[in-house]
């Protein structure tokens, strides 16, 4: 999105403000759609920006939610259950039965308990649960081969729970085409081997691949590369069975720009201070990586950038040593009132942050649609009432 767009949308809403682009969310889906190929489903996580659901209600296959929070924003957004995938490390019977409530389509499972939940939930409202095992890649998420075997073994003990296949993902960030073909060629033998031994059919397989975008003037934009090579090492798992693909921040990283405003500078011991009316609890990029590298950030000047081209630290309004969001910026004619648009802030940056730290304001959201028109999404919100 152009400066000058930016600056209007600044002026119109305020500052700190999130303004996320259907037009190019919608471009960047249609090209991983085209890269992908129309055989491959692609599941929206939507965990990655809630604020996006409604903008990919027509687009998305389906939308993956992990938790009764994000399932309750999707039936909000009219999302049918039959596009919902019910994920989570945390299920209850209360959330599941909830599920069932909006007839949601499929369940993973991520242990013996949870399928035990779909299950019995199933059998009560005499209704078949479609279920994907989720398999372990050594974190707390899914199960091991071990016991993910074990229930595939007995899985016809639960008339009413139908096991369609595995679910594997295996963490974020990632930028090597090599991993994803190591994570291809296992899945693929843990796959062929239920078949073999247990008589297994695998007929759904969901893999988030967990592509990085970059964030930082030291990563280059790799486009849709490695969703393209992804794709022909994936193939072996499109063989008579569907294969989607779960991405979140892949799909929607680059339609967002966070907007805060310059309110003071000042020179302190020969370095140059930048204060903004934002800061880390309002933008979070992959891990704790604000004020270590420099983000894609540009800057708007209010009136010109006249003056000269200095190195600033830019701080947020958290009375905290780590609310930097650039450590060493270089800017020219930097003045109150100016804006820096921080890029790529499509996926989590807006919900990864120290949100009620301080009792600052959630800043508003803005989507731009595809005709070049705004609207509101959220006004600004108020923090201290929720930390008395």
């Amino acid at each position: 999105m152009k400066a000058g767009r930016l600056k209007q949308l600044a002026e119109k809403y305020g500052t700190p403000l999130y303004v996320f682009d259907k037009g190019e969310l919608l471009r960047r889906f249609a090209g991983i759609r085209k890269a992908a190929g129309d055989e491959v489903g692609l599941c929206f996580a939507v965990k990655a920006n809630p604020f996006l659901i409604e903008a990919l209600c027509d687009t998305a296959d389906s939308f993956e939610v992990c938790s009764p929070g994000e399932l309750e924003l999707c039936a909000a957004a009219g999302i049918s259950g039959s596009k919902i995938v019910f994920s989570g490390v945390n299920k209850t019977e209360l959330s599941v039965a909830r599920a069932f409530d909006l007839e949601v389509s499929l369940f993973t499972a991520e242990s013996k308990r949870q399928l035990d939940i779909i299950s019995e939930e199933a059998r009560k409202r005499q209704k078949t649960a479609r279920v994907i095992l989720r398999l372990s890649s050594g974190a707390q998420f899914g199960m091991d081969k071990e016991t993910l075997f074990g229930l595939l073994r007995i899985r016809e003990d639960r008339a009413f729970t139908d096991i369609e296949g595995i679910h594997y993902f295996t963490g974020t960030m990632k930028r090597s085409a090599e991993k994803t073909a190591q994570e291809a060629e296992y899945l693929s033998s843990v796959i062929d081997e239920a078949e073999k031994t247990l008589g297994f059919k695998t007929r759904l397989v969901e893999y988030g691949p967990g592509f990085g975008v970059p964030y930082f003037d030291s990563e280059p934009d790799e486009g849709l590369s490695l969703l393209e090579s992804a794709v022909q090492r994936l193939g072996a798992l499109k063989k008579g069975r569907k294969l989607v693909l779960e991405m979140g921040r892949y799909f929607s990283a680059s339609c967002g720009v966070y907007l805060t405003a310059v309110n003071d500078i000042k020179t302190s011991d020969g370095a140059n201070y930048c204060i903004v009316d934002g800061g880390i609890n309002h933008i979070s990029y992959y891990g704790a990586m604000m004020g270590m590298k420099r983000p894609l950030i540009e800057h708007i000047p209010r009136f010109g950038a006249d003056g000269p081209d200095e190195k600033w630290c830019v701080c947020g309004s958290l009375c905290t040593f780590s609310d930097i969001l650039v450590r060493d910026a270089q800017l020219r004619g930097l003045s109150p009132g100016d804006i820096l648009a921080f890029k790529n802030a499509g996926a989590y940056c807006m919900t990864e942050g120290l949100s009620l730290f301080l009792s600052r304001a959630l800043p508003a959201v803005v989507l731009v649609d595809t005709d070049g028109g705004d609207a509101l999404l959220r006004q600004a919100v108020e923090t201290y009432p929720l930390n008395k």
